[in-house]
């Protein structure tokens, strides 16, 4: 519990730490004024059942002859008013706290959600591609959902609950000592007995919950991502039985934990009404007198009101908060993460390109991926890459062909080596910069289920059109036939990852965006592979016209398209075997001849 305080405490920034400082002190004050309603209610109780206590009492007689009452009623009646204005002023401040203990609440979980998502959004190509979809997913969708109503709000609920059982514990104690010392026992042995049973469960089957639950994510996301061969291999009923299975398997656990929070309150109760109820007994038995029954009953009835749902709240915290210690264990690092790192620097943010007239150089450059290994994913490569050149890398899968490109465009940082634009070495601080000079365009290009226009211009996340620009482009890149036959033309919503629409407008839809946003470099990543030759031609050609103003790098196993190259580099086992014109690698390289056969 404190582990997960620190944490929690840790996460925070020095202005939420004083606004949940305010919050406590908050209860702080509300748990002082239970004290004094109950203590008023206590004597107003003591005064019903005989009024001599006004005239024997010294504080009351002071103010029985100090405000001049008439009689004993009088008096009493005044006193009754104030208990009960007391209760109704305590009441509206435990709402309004309350509301500001919610509205800190759902703050701080925006804040740590926020700093979740921060450490992924702003994570490097590298890093992500390390990563696995389905956990994401599960850190931001249910781990932080655990988080928040497992943590965080319980979090809150025990303070305010612990002060005022602390408050109203100390009152019955200065009331009648005796029996406010025995209910304490009696309530510390049943839910210490509760917890101690409830620790040593309650830990194993968050843990089952949480395995099963990133399975599920992951058994999802793969049967939505390959949709088609989930269908072509006849996998539907597989992933279901699976997906199904571990629901089942979650139904035991979810149910006892579930069942933890609730039974013990009816447990409790019980034992109230029979430790109250035989105390009556057996007062009755022994024949004591009943005149001071009444008030003590009532007293501890009222207080009762209160305490045994804030008994009750502080177990249930502690039992969720014990239940998202796993889910904070997860995320805590990720939070600590994105609360220290600098990701809001200029550089993430700027529109400036870096543009070069010249040239762009690898310099004896290496990578790998996993620098545990020895063997690099690309080594000793040097390259030369004009301005409004066509540049070609081919070879078999696997050989470097992407790992180059993510290089170039700045997704990768080389183990070895560097990056030289008209002679000037790419730094960090350049880096945002050099980026916004590239565009892609992949043989299935990221589209979102959006608006045509905004998978061009990505309206809805950059909040700006350029609606001259963007109908020009619908006419270079002969997108203007296929958005004529859509009902709402730009405007009409394709579905994710453009699966309902052509293999070519997927690519026209990619080629107008890097267009729209004027970037200089633009690669083809394997664009034409999935294209019939009439398609692909009509690509290649329009390719060869944005050379005039572009420079182009494409990587492709369809040596057809490697035609238009001004320069072919032949890449295997990470390393450039070979380079040249079409013609002339058609000539010398017998690995180049290979892959033309194999076309």
């Amino acid at each position: 519990m404190l582990k997960i305080l620190q944490k929690i405490i840790n996460v925070l920034t020095k202005q939420q730490k004083i606004k949940v400082l305010i919050i406590q002190l908050l209860n702080l004050i509300v748990s002082f004024f239970e004290i004094i309603t109950l203590g008023t209610l206590a004597i107003f109780i003591g005064l019903l059942a005989t009024t001599d206590n006004i005239l024997e009492n010294k504080y009351l007689n002071f103010f029985y002859n100090y405000f001049d009452f008439s009689n004993k009623f009088e008096f009493m009646f005044f006193f009754g008013v104030v208990v009960l204005l007391l209760y109704l002023f305590t009441g509206i401040l435990n709402i309004v706290i309350t509301w500001k203990t919610n509205v800190t609440a759902c703050t701080l979980n925006q804040y740590l959600s926020n700093l979740v998502l921060k450490n992924y959004v702003y994570k490097n190509w590298q890093e992500y591609t390390k990563l696995k979809l389905s956990d994401i997913n599960k850190d931001i969708f249910t781990d932080l959902n655990i988080l928040s109503n497992s943590v965080v709000v319980p979090l809150f609920n025990l303070f305010n609950k612990l002060f005022i059982a602390l408050s109203l514990s100390l009152t019955l104690i200065v009331y009648n000592y005796k029996v406010a010392l025995f209910g304490m026992l009696i309530y510390s042995i049943v839910y210490f007995l509760l917890l101690i049973f409830v620790k040593k469960i309650n830990s194993k089957i968050t843990k089952n919950i949480s395995i099963n639950r990133k399975k599920n994510h992951a058994f999802i996301h793969n049967f939505f991502s390959g949709f088609k061969e989930v269908i072509i291999f006849n996998l539907r009923s597989s992933y279901f039985d699976k997906i199904k299975k571990n629901n089942n398997d979650m139904i035991y656990p979810t149910t006892f934990l579930l069942s933890l929070t609730q039974i013990p309150r009816f447990f409790v109760e019980l034992i109230s009404y029979i430790v109250v109820i035989t105390g009556i007994l057996l007062i009755i038995k022994t024949g004591e007198n009943l005149d001071n029954l009444l008030p003590l009953v009532a007293v501890y009835a009222f207080a009762g009101l209160k305490l045994l749902p804030a008994f009750q709240q502080i177990y249930l915290a502690f039992v969720r908060i014990k239940a998202g210690q796993v889910a904070m264990n997860n995320l805590y690092p990720k939070l600590i993460r994105a609360k220290k790192g600098n990701f809001d620097s200029y550089y993430e943010k700027t529109d400036e390109k870096l543009n070069f007239k010249n040239n762009i150089k690898l310099n004896n450059v290496s990578f790998n991926y996993d620098t545990s290994t020895k063997k690099p994913s690309v080594k000793n490569l040097n390259l030369n890459i004009k301005k409004n050149s066509i540049v070609g890398l081919a070879g078999p899968s696997g050989g470097g062909k992407s790992t180059i490109i993510d290089i170039i465009s700045g997704l990768l940082v080389p183990t070895k080596g560097n990056i030289s634009i008209d002679g000037k070495i790419l730094n960090q601080k350049d880096l945002r910069k050099w980026q916004n000079n590239f565009g892609i365009v992949t043989q299935m290009p990221f589209l979102s289920g959006e608006r045509i226009i905004d998978n061009i211009s990505f309206g809805k996340i950059k909040g700006k059109i350029d609606y001259m620009r963007l109908n020009n482009l619908v006419k270079k890149v002969e997108l203007k036939k296929f958005i004529r036959k859509q009902k709402k033309g730009l405007n009409s919503k394709i579905s994710d990852r453009g699966i309902n629409i052509s293999g070519g407008e997927r690519q026209r839809i990619a080629i107008a965006r890097s267009l729209y946003f004027k970037n200089d470099i633009i690669v083809f990543d394997e664009a034409t592979n999935a294209l019939d030759k009439i398609t692909e031609n009509k690509i290649i050609d329009f390719i060869k016209e944005l050379s005039n103003f572009k420079t182009i790098i494409i990587i492709t196993h369809r040596t057809n398209t490697l035609k238009i190259c001004s320069d072919i580099h032949i890449v295997k086992d990470g390393l450039v075997v070979n380079s040249g014109s079409y013609n002339s690698l058609k000539k010398k390289s017998t690995l180049f001849k290979k892959l033309i056969a194999d076309n």
